[in-house]
């Protein structure tokens, strides 16, 4: 993974990977060399950590946990947490959506009851206060406009936004990196914690639970984590 120094190098990476999640093959590569495995292996009781604090957070929702209760699950990819809320008995009424048709058909395969939309993370056409709640998958690290990410995850909420997944960097600013995804290449974006939590304040968010995946000493600090939000009143 390339760290991007200068404006110029982060401008032409957008412009020549920025569409990288867009590719027909990366849907079944992901399916077939990562996620199919871990599935199966939590199924049978295996401690998958991204998995488990995405359950701990949902552990922590003050909401009915049954099909009156909307979920949205956005940059969803095949739809995989669907079968993750399954295992672990949540039964939100789930919708799914990413800007991926190739997704969108990955998904019709593999949960063909799961409503799945083709939608832009920055600009979603759901309306105000449609779900009780969000989730925002590890989708955000690759979008460059990643604030209005969190602005419309905040917008199209009831009550809970949960950001998943999320690199963090605690003592270096928002720095962007070129690196390969299932062989292809594109842009990865590490969020200053500072500038993660000045946006959620500028949604209207407040961070009630947090899950802290794993941290990489690197640079003074780098974890992935999973923030639980709330809408303020």
């Amino acid at each position: 993974m390339k760290e991007l120094q200068s404006a110029e190098e982060i401008r032409k990476a957008w412009e020549d990977a920025g569409n990288c999640w867009l590719s027909k093959e990366i849907p079944k590569l992901q399916y077939e060399t990562v996620v199919k495995n871990e599935l199966e292996a939590y199924a049978k009781g295996a401690k998958i950590a991204p998995y488990d604090a995405f359950v701990q957070c949902l552990f922590r929702i003050q909401c009915p946990d049954s099909r009156e209760t909307t979920f949205l699950d956005v940059g969803a990819s095949g739809a995989y947490y669907s079968k993750i809320m399954r295992i672990a008995g949540f039964k939100y009424n789930y919708r799914a959506c990413d800007f991926s048709k190739d997704f969108q058909a990955l998904a019709a395969d593999l949960y063909p009851t799961v409503n799945f939309d083709v939608e832009d993370a920055t600009r979603l056409s759901y309306h105000d206060g449609q779900f009780d709640i969000v989730h925002s998958g590890c989708c955000m690290l690759h979008i460059k406009d990643y604030r209005s990410v969190v602005f419309e995850s905040a917008r199209v909420s009831k009550r809970y936004v949960l950001f998943h997944r999320q690199p963090i960097l605690y003592n270096k600013p928002t720095t962007y990196y070129l690196k390969l995804a299932y062989g292809i290449p594109c842009v990865e974006i590490h969020f200053s914690e500072t500038e993660f939590f000045m946006l959620l304040r500028m949604a209207g968010l407040k961070i009630v639970h947090l899950e802290n995946i794993f941290t990489l000493p690197d640079d003074g600090g780098y974890s992935h984590v999973s923030y639980l939000c709330e809408k303020i009143k």
